[in-house]
């Protein structure tokens, strides 16, 4: 009830913050819908034995989103996709290079039939926000990454994530014909 009530009140004052007791945590919530259709899935889905990991890395990028440590946010979340992409490897036996990067680990999955290889290009994109947001030298001027850019890297990895473990659990995807 008292989760309840506090997340009533944080809504009710536009707060955009939700105590998510899976969690135990207050995290930020930047869309209800979003929040609803892809934070929670991912969590819920990462909170299941052998993704600890993963989900270790998706709670720390919405604590460095909660610090406004963006770069931090964006970084930790593409960890968390890349893990998640190792953790399915790792769980069907599938080898991949030692120090793979998310675009060979898609590949994988790809070839392995996990995931259609029209929908590889969309989720390599989403792979590479950390390379050029938040997980590379910068140089000698400071690149600031506002906080619209780390909210969407978190909605669109938590997505990734969520069709990822769903793939891996054998939720049915319909592959659509070359035309």
């Amino acid at each position: 009830d008292a989760v309840r009530e506090i997340n009533c009140r944080f809504k009710e004052h536009g707060v955009g913050y939700q105590y998510d007791s899976t969690l135990k945590r207050i995290i930020p919530i930047s869309s209800e819908h979003l929040h609803a259709q892809a934070t929670e899935p991912a969590i819920a889905l990462l909170s299941e034995p052998g993704f600890e990991g993963v989900l270790e890395e998706f709670t720390q990028a919405h604590r460095h989103l909660r610090n406004r440590d963006f770069k931090e946010a964006i970084h930790q979340a593409s960890n968390a996709m890349e893990s998640t992409l190792k953790t399915i490897c790792d769980a069907r036996n599938w080898s991949y290079p030692k120090n793979a990067t998310a675009s060979q680990l898609i590949a994988t999955v790809v070839s392995k039939g996990l995931i259609p290889g029209a929908l590889a290009s969309s989720l390599i994109g989403a792979a590479t926000l950390r390379n050029n947001f938040g997980g590379h030298g910068q140089g000698a001027i400071t690149k600031p990454v506002p906080e619209n850019m780390a909210s969407y890297a978190l909605n669109l990895l938590a997505t990734n994530i969520v069709f990822l473990v769903g793939a891996h659990r054998g939720d049915p995807v319909i592959e659509t014909p070359a035309s």
